[in-house]
């Protein structure tokens, strides 16, 4: 006999049926609770089961470009003094003044949080050089033309350069030389 455990044993065969019902319910709303904290991980995993891992960070014709702009590189002897990278966030390149106040701050951030710059040349240093935007039959959208002109300014007031090249099968890279 374990003193720890105790057996706790209802005679219900002298209660009227309103106690049987409360009892009932007493011991329904304890099993609930206990299901619920057993098995509280459940949130969590529904959670997680709604995100899944893509087949490649790029598009079709982003790989294709990424494959021309990195053979352009090579075959002018520039890959050692440059390094492309995909798919950066504007708030990796540029940051809001801090100039303004708190809530003005926030607002220029948010502008560009989720916003990204399809391909950077970077030099040895990590410092920016140059931003490459790829233009694809979607840009032509009001949602994307909005972005488009956001980036569009940003560099402009910034004097950083941006080259948008349209979706082709062939690119020519002869004016990257104006800026590497």
């Amino acid at each position: 006999y374990n003193s720890n455990i105790r057996i706790i044993i209802i005679n219900t065969s002298n209660m009227n049926y309103f106690n049987k019902e409360i009892i009932y319910i007493i011991i329904f709303i304890i099993l609930v609770i206990y299901i619920i904290k057993k098995f509280r991980f459940w949130k969590e995993y529904i959670w997680w089961k709604s995100y899944w891992i893509r087949r490649s960070i790029f598009t079709n014709t982003e790989f294709k470009f990424y494959n021309s702009l990195n053979a352009f590189l090579w075959k002018n002897n520039l890959f050692t003094d440059y390094i492309v990278f995909s798919k950066i966030r504007l708030i990796d390149i540029f940051y809001a003044n801090k100039k303004w106040n708190g809530k003005e701050n926030k607002h220029m951030v948010y502008k560009i949080l989720a916003k990204h710059i399809d391909f950077i040349i970077t030099d040895k240093k990590w410092s920016p050089v140059l931003l490459i935007e790829l233009d694809d039959k979607y840009h032509c959208w009001r949602k994307y033309y909005k972005s488009d002109n956001l980036k569009d300014d940003l560099c402009k007031y910034t004097w950083m350069p941006l080259l948008r090249f349209n979706v082709s099968n062939y690119y020519n890279f002869d004016e990257l030389f104006d800026f590497l």
